[in-house]
């Protein structure tokens, strides 16, 4: 009997965890959702993901504590 008490526990966490944004059981909701969406609207066939240098901005070099001219 305590298993099934600790089973219907963990049924409730994971239930309510996935109305948490930011959680795990969250991401992978629109993970699985984003993917759906991809292979039924046939998706891009490329992906890239653009990130910009942080090795010149100088908000960055403060907070790395590096010495710089402003």
């Amino acid at each position: 009997e305590p298993a099934c008490t600790v089973n219907l526990l963990q049924k409730h966490v994971f239930t309510s965890s996935g109305c948490v944004k930011g959680s795990d059981k969250s991401q992978a909701l629109y993970h699985g959702q984003i993917w759906g969406t991809c292979l039924q609207m046939c998706g891009p066939s490329l992906w890239m993901t653009i990130n910009s240098s942080d090795t010149h901005d100088p908000i960055v070099q403060i907070l790395a504590s590096e010495q710089i001219n402003i």
